[in-house]
């Protein structure tokens, strides 16, 4: 029977649909009528983890398929993305091997004294005596690209959190903080032929996030140095390009919010009035967007889109919305479940306008 601490993962993780898809896949297999009428697909999202968890108890589904969910969900979405080019082909040629990157990370015969996935409930006596990251799981070839890897560590933080505020007859104000530890996920992909992604979930602090990056960067000393052996892949331009070219392209994608910097060095920002808006539903915001952009020197320093399910040729399940630039020039932000392969589709997207 699969650990609690799995269970508790799906429901932090997964969307319902999600969810709903390996109980559906399941009762389409089965010959048994009972099992049929246990795998049902309805009800709201405690349903629908209570009938999961009792089919794998019952052995109608693997634990493997709650494993291969949680990881899909915490690897993709919900997080910072952040991109890194190496600066020389040795440095590409090196990044592309992924059996010489384990080797040097871990050591030969890898794979067996790893014992990888180490699935984060497994790795809970570590975390105890220890409060470091650990290395949780490294695939060569997950998505099936040649030269494709990824590798994950988990990691807890310790903060405080406000539970209430207080102000006294005397005029002071007490504040009484709560303790919480936050689990937190890091990833590396080497997306090939060019492109290191580091992973991050999601946080408030850009302080947090460059922490956060600074510590997956020294898991890798052994094999790079993120100065000289990396450049961030900047956006900016990309960011630019989609936005001027939205019409030509609008039924791939569509511009949200959106932050410019004019040619006397003014700060412009263009915020629809719903999430659902794109930035043309008012035909002045568009012209002033074009005003703008028509000055060689201005910039586009943050922009939400939303790239279009229907003409993604079935590599996105929904609508995706990201932010590029949420906090840096070379990172977006997914802040919602997404897929590895609606992962993959935004990327190459990004790279056709590079």
């Amino acid at each position: 029977m699969a650990l609690p601490d799995r269970f508790e993962l799906l429901r932090q993780l997964a969307s319902n649909e999600q969810m709903r898809e390996i109980l559906r896949r399941y009762k389409q297999d089965t010959d048994i009528p009972e099992a049929k009428q246990q795998l049902l697909i309805g009800g709201n999202r405690e349903d629908l983890l209570g009938r999961l968890e009792a089919a794998v108890y019952e052995d109608l589904i693997p634990e493997e398929e709650i494993d291969d969910l949680v990881r899909e969900c915490e690897e993709n979405g919900r997080q910072y993305i952040l991109y890194f080019r190496p600066r020389t082909k040795e440095v590409a040629a090196i990044a592309g091997d992924g059996a010489g990157v384990a080797n040097s990370l871990f050591g030969k015969g890898w794979s067996s004294k790893m014992n990888f996935p180490r699935y984060f409930e497994d790795s809970k006596a570590h975390f105890e005596e220890t409060q470091k990251s650990v290395w949780a799981d490294f695939r060569i070839r997950p998505s099936g690209k040649h030269q494709d890897w990824i590798a994950k560590l988990y990691t807890r933080e310790k903060s405080l959190r406000l539970e209430k505020s207080e102000t006294k007859p005397d005029g002071r104000v007490v504040k009484t903080f709560e303790p919480i530890i936050e689990r937190v996920v890091w990833v590396a992909r080497w997306n090939p032929p060019d492109l290191l992604e580091v992973r991050i979930s999601r946080c408030e602090s850009r302080t947090t996030l460059s922490l956060r990056v600074n510590s997956v960067w020294k898991h890798f000393s052994k094999l790079f140095d993120r100065e000289t052996d990396f450049i961030e892949w900047d956006v900016r331009a990309i960011r630019k390009r989609m936005l001027a070219e939205r019409q030509k392209h609008a039924t791939i994608y569509v511009p949200g919010s959106v932050q410019l910097t004019d040619s006397q060095s003014g700060k412009v920002s263009v915020h629809p009035n719903t999430p659902e808006e794109g930035t043309d539903d008012a035909a002045e915001r568009g012209v002033a967007i074009d005003a703008i952009l028509s000055h060689g020197s201005s910039v586009c320093d943050h922009l939400v889109i939303t790239f279009l399910a229907e003409t993604s040729e079935g590599q996105l399940e929904r609508d995706i919305r990201i932010t590029l630039g949420s906090k840096y020039d070379h990172e977006i932000l997914v802040p919602s479940h997404a897929t590895s392969t609606a992962i993959d589709y935004v990327t190459n997207k990004l790279r056709s306008f590079a």
